[in-house]
């Protein structure tokens, strides 16, 4: 984790991003498996949340300097911090949002069903 601390460009930082977020990617989809075993994976729970930690730092650094308009790589890249922060989705929650929708307007409903087809 310290090894990110010393990326000394943003070329070097930018390649942190691409690839850390390419790792988040790939985990959020393991983790859909119920076969998934998160022990197996050569990254343990906290060393991934400290690269973590380190991928938002670097984000909101991204952001404090994109505000004082100064013009840098990093811009350009897309986070995707919402890879980071999943929502569980199951059976047990789109029956639940069957349900409310029993009570609702056309067009509450209409809404609704949209949100579970796009789920």
């Amino acid at each position: 984790m310290d090894s990110v601390n010393d990326l000394l460009t943003e070329e070097d930082e930018a390649a942190f991003i691409k690839a850390f977020r390419d790792v988040i990617r790939v985990k959020n989809v393991l983790e859909c498996f119920s076969q998934f075993d998160a022990s197996t994976l050569p990254l343990d729970e906290q060393t991934f949340a400290d690269y973590r930690s380190k991928y938002l730092d670097l984000y909101d650094k991204v952001r404090s300097e994109t505000a004082k308009e100064k013009v840098s790589i990093l811009d350009d890249l897309d986070f995707e911090i919402e890879l980071i922060s999943r929502d569980k989705i199951n059976v047990s929650y789109i029956i639940t949002l069957l349900r409310n929708m029993q009570s609702k307007t056309p067009e509450e409903r209409a809404k609704t069903h949209k949100t579970i087809m796009d789920v």
